[in-house]
């Protein structure tokens, strides 16, 4: 049985309030780590690419 994506997207869906809240602040807060982690690795390749 093949579940739509609405279903799907329901079942994860979280009971608890508060419980969303943070996993929305944790979410925006590992997207901006790597977001950085993402920057500092472009960072060192052109620096190696440079000869510094």
């Amino acid at each position: 049985m093949k579940l739509s994506k609405l279903q799907q997207s329901k079942e994860y869906e979280h009971t608890n309030k508060e419980f969303s809240e943070l996993d929305k602040r944790l979410r925006r807060f590992w997207k901006d780590m790597y977001g950085k982690l993402l920057k500092s690795k472009q960072y060192e390749q052109s620096r190696r690419q440079n000869g510094v």
